[in-house]
């Protein structure tokens, strides 16, 4: 039997899918990992042991099985983020105190260095397969103190069982790069550190039997606490446990479409009683900004004091979050009974996708109006907004940014959709709008330049270098007043987030992070749509191009904000100077998702100011069908008004009622 055979049963993982590793970018000696949904050879394989390729093993099988268990610790950091100086012997002794408590517990296990030479796995095999719920409910009580070994990662298998938001579950890479050449990416003795040479290893590895596996899940189930009506009781299994690593996706559990526990905890945070309160904070402790989110929900209570929420996370902390099954039993009237046993921040892990395919609602009784004629009341009176001003002179009259709305922005290259984001930013900004720009197109310097260009109102062919002369002395001191001023305004910057789920992820760290209200007034801008990332199942544009648009759509519901999204025109309508909702290019999905549609036209016009449309080709809530005529002062990206064109003639000039 060969040897690539050998190592590659100790090793099983999917056969149908792998990862292959290349140098991280921005860190050259760390890797990342692209998946190959292509068959694991053993021919792959062995270019991995001889160092041709760097490949990556799933766990979980199919039927949700898995073959062994590893541990993952990483090289420790400090308190900064930052790798401590010699790392390894930090992640050795974590990992080997590891070991120890699995060794007693009467399970093998193996040491092997990383590949960077920093970190740790722990190992563990198995003589058949068994459930990865199994194995992690059996591991997991065994797993040492991470608040003092700070180095621990992850337990692989990483999921109880493959889902559509995780459908290949989490990889690990495999050892013996190379032959461990370097004497990293090898198993070491656990006495000595010397390294094992590959063949020696696979002979003398001792598997695990199930049965030792399945008597510590049974002792761990019926160790696992069952809350019932505010009581601890023992016996039972618990409905859920922590993350182990800590999540983002809050927004999409307090959201309608997410959780309806925690959505009613949202709402009615200023009123939230005691019972409901505490178990939503221990929903909280399970995302990577927590404590952030219980004080976001609990700042509005009348009686809210900083150190009464900060005491009870950490009372919450102790305890794993309440499932559906206790929420179910105590507050049926909110939760009603949809769900399964899991906790609500389960909600958190869905895609955009998933999220919103499983919100479906009963249909009810249209039921009293009076609620719905108070605000039409206020709506005239003006006393609450129908929408975000975008800061526009005319547009803003028939065209508002509105909470749960996808705008789609669309223009022929070279015609002003950056400087059209640009201004509006910088307006929307001014006016105390948090804008979350996420650039696909256009890089760091070049955009962070254009929104100095448009607040000082230079040339920005200055600020590149490429205008003749110095600027003058006025012209400097507003560039300086324009970069002390933006550096204070409410934009936040994002070039590598290509898709919905990504985006969504940003904007939550920074409002969690900031602790920004999450009914403040924002706006999502993604610069654009051709530009969004593709992903498994994207097999043509067309498809890829519905998934971003859907995605897009969805996201500004579940955060009952306004995205902004821009996006090519198809080149054949180049020079019609009649703009058609048709014109959006790459899927008919875009026109049925979008709830406002704008497109710009003019003619490429050289020099300072170049005239252009802006024309509505749809608007679900108002008016569609009429254009705004405007000068685009180019030196600069701002957008003045024509004032040639009165509010008169807009409202008689339409697209098809000229």
């Amino acid at each position: 039997m060969s040897f690539v055979r050998v190592f590659d049963e100790l090793f099983a993982g999917r056969r149908d899918v792998y990862a292959e590793g290349y140098p991280d970018p921005h860190k050259p000696e760390k890797n990342r990992y692209r998946t190959v949904e292509e068959e694991l050879t053993r021919e792959v394989l062995a270019n991995h042991l001889k160092g041709e390729l760097t490949v990556g093993v799933y766990p979980v099988l199919t039927d949700n099985t898995v073959h062994w268990f590893a541990v993952d610790f990483d090289a420790p950091k400090d308190a900064k983020g930052n790798t401590v100086p010699d790392p390894f012997p930090i992640a050795w002794e974590a990992a080997k105190l590891q070991a120890e408590a699995f060794e007693t517990a009467g399970l093998h296990v193996y040491l092997e260095r990383s590949r960077s030479g920093n970190g740790v796995h722990v190992w563990g095999f198995l003589d058949k397969p068994l459930p990865a719920r199994t194995v992690r409910l059996a591991l997991k009580p065994l797993l040492t103190d991470h608040t003092i070994f700070t180095s621990r990662d992850r337990l692989f298998p990483v999921q109880d069982e493959l889902s559509g938001e995780k459908k290949f579950g989490n990889l690990i890479a495999l050892p013996y790069f190379n032959g461990a050449a370097n004497g990293n990416s090898t198993f070491l003795d656990p006495d000595t550190q010397d390294p094992i040479p590959a063949r020696a290893f696979v002979a003398s590895v001792r598997k695990n039997a199930p049965a030792v596996v399945e008597a510590l899940a049974a002792e761990a189930a019926a160790k696992e606490p069952r809350r019932v009506r505010g009581v601890i009781e023992i016996g039972d299994p618990a409905t859920d446990y922590r993350p182990e690593k800590p999540l983002l996706g809050a927004l999409k559990m307090i959201s309608k479409y997410g959780c309806p526990f925690m959505h009613y905890a949202w709402v009615n945070r200023r009123t939230l009683p005691e019972p409901l309160w505490y178990p939503a904070i221990g929903q909280c402790t399970a995302f990577k900004y927590g404590l952030d989110l219980a004080h976001l929900i609990s700042r509005d209570y009348k009686n809210y004091t900083p150190g009464e929420v900060d005491s009870k996370y950490e009372q919450a902390l102790k305890n794993p979050p309440v499932g559906y099954g206790w929420l179910t039993e105590n507050f049926p009237e909110i939760v009603g009974t949809k769900h399964n046993g899991k906790a609500p921040y389960h909600e958190a892990k869905k895609t955009i996708a998933d999220l919103m395919a499983g919100s479906q609602e009963d249909m009810v009784h249209v039921g009293p109006f009076e609620d719905d004629v108070a605000r039409i009341r206020q709506l005239d009176a003006r006393e609450i907004s129908s929408g975000v001003p975008w800061g526009f002179p005319g547009l803003d009259d028939f065209v508002r940014l509105r909470g749960s709305e996808m705008t789609v922005v669309g223009g022929m290259q070279s015609l002003g959709k950056t400087a059209f984001m640009v201004d509006g930013v910088i307006r929307l900004a001014r006016a105390g709008v948090h804008a979350f720009v996420f650039s696909a197109e256009t890089g760091r310097t070049s955009l962070r330049q254009r929104l100095i260009a448009r607040a000082a109102e230079v040339d920005s062919r200055a600020l590149r270098g490429e205008r003749q002369g110095r600027m003058t002395s006025e012209e400097w001191e507003r560039v300086e007043q324009a970069a002390a001023e933006l550096a204070e305004l409410p934009i936040y910057e994002n070039y590598t987030a290509l898709d919905a789920n990504t985006v969504l992820a940003q904007v939550e760290t920074v409002m969690l992070s900031r602790r920004i209200p999450l009914d403040s007034d924002y706006v999502i801008f993604f610069d654009y749509l051709q530009f969004g990332s593709k992903m498994p199942g994207d097999d043509t544009e067309y498809a890829r191009l519905s998934r971003l648009s859907g995605d897009f759509k969805f996201t500004a519901k579940i955060l009952e904000h306004p995205v902004v999204v821009f996006s090519q025109l198809k080149r054949e309508m180049e020079g019609n100077d009649s703009p058609q909702i048709n014109w959006f290019k790459g899927t008919g999905r875009i026109e049925s998702d979008m709830d406002v549609g704008l497109i710009i036209t003019g003619d490429r016009a050289q020099g300072a100011i170049a005239p252009r449309s802006i024309t509505v080709v749809k608007q679900r809530e108002s008016e569609a069908n009429m254009s705004f005529k405007f000068f685009l002062q180019q030196q600069f990206s701002r957008w003045d008004e024509n004032e040639q064109a009165t509010s008169e003639e807009r409202e008689a000039k339409t697209i098809f009622g000229q």
